[in-house]
């Protein structure tokens, strides 16, 4: 026979799982870093190597960069658009925010997605 006490740890458990599927949601994000510094100056392939090597690949398993031409308030730039899938949304806004704070940045443009799939 079932207790009170065994249908709470049933709700909490339930609960628990519950929470865990909202905030562990996989989606697709994509993440527009610009290269100009808006001070004047450029981020350069060698600091752009370094973010790379040392947020990116400690931050994501797997992600695909491409290099496209932006344009941020009226001036084009080149930019580096990220593409990752997870389902960790906090490392995507501590990514972003890293990248701002190292080159200065006014913003990243992050871009969510339904996530991918892979076959």
């Amino acid at each position: 026979m079932s207790t009170p006490r065994d249908h709470m740890l049933i709700l909490f458990c339930s609960l628990q799982r519950y929470t865990l599927f909202i905030h562990c949601v996989m989606q697709t994000y994509q993440l527009f870093f610009g290269r100009n510094i808006p001070n004047g100056g450029y981020v350069s392939d060698l600091n752009l190597r370094a973010f790379i090597e040392g947020v990116l690949d400690v931050a994501f398993e797997g992600y695909t960069i491409q290099h496209v031409q932006g344009v941020w308030k009226g001036e084009h730039e080149p930019t580096l658009l990220v593409t990752v899938c997870t389902a960790c949304a906090d490392k995507i806004k501590d990514v972003a925010n890293a990248y701002k704070n190292a080159f200065s940045q006014d913003a990243v443009g992050v871009q969510v997605l339904p996530s991918m799939s892979f076959v």
